[in-house]
C-alpha cells in the first residue's frame, strides 16, 4: 500500500501543473482500522450463479442495509438474472396482448422481487 501510495502521489504531482492552480488534490492511504471492510462470498454446488445472485441483490443486501454502522453494500460477480421473450405475433393479437404490456409485467415482477427484499 505504501508504494501504491508513492506511485499515486508521483502521477497526482505530474498532474498538478497541467490543473487550474485552484485545484488541490490529497491522497490518503486507507487502511482496514480507519476504513474496515467485510467480504464474503456465496458459493453453491446445486444453486445456479444467477440464483446466488439473486439471493444477494434482493435477501442478504437489504437485511445487511438495515444493520447499525453498515455505510454500504455492493454485490460484485454472479450473474444478473437475463430474460429472452419471443413474442408470438398472432398470439399476441388474439390475445390482446402488446409488447408494451409484456415490458410492463415484466418491470412489475421485479419491482415485486425487490419491494419483497426491502420488507424481509
Amino acid at each position: 500500500m505504501v508504494q501504491t501510495l508513492q506511485r499515486v502521489d508521483a502521477v497526482v504531482a505530474r498532474m498538478q501543473a497541467e490543473l487550474p492552480t485552484t485545484a488541490k488534490l490529497e491522497t490518503h492511504r486507507l487502511t482496514f482500522a480507519t476504513f474496515p471492510i467485510v467480504g464474503y462470498s456465496l458459493t453453491s454446488d446445486s444453486v445456479s450463479p444467477d440464483k446466488l445472485w439473486e439471493m444477494a441483490t434482493y435477501d442478504i443486501k437489504p437485511r445487511l442495509n438495515r444493520l447499525d454502522g453498515v455505510a454500504s453494500v455492493l454485490v460484485q460477480g454472479g450473474r444478473v438474472p437475463e430474460y429472452q421473450i419471443t413474442p408470438d405475433p398472432a398470439r399476441l393479437l388474439s390475445a390482446g396482448v402488446t409488447i408494451a404490456d409484456i415490458l410492463d409485467g415484466v418491470r412489475k415482477n421485479e419491482s415485486h422481487r425487490f419491494a419483497r427484499a426491502v420488507r424481509e
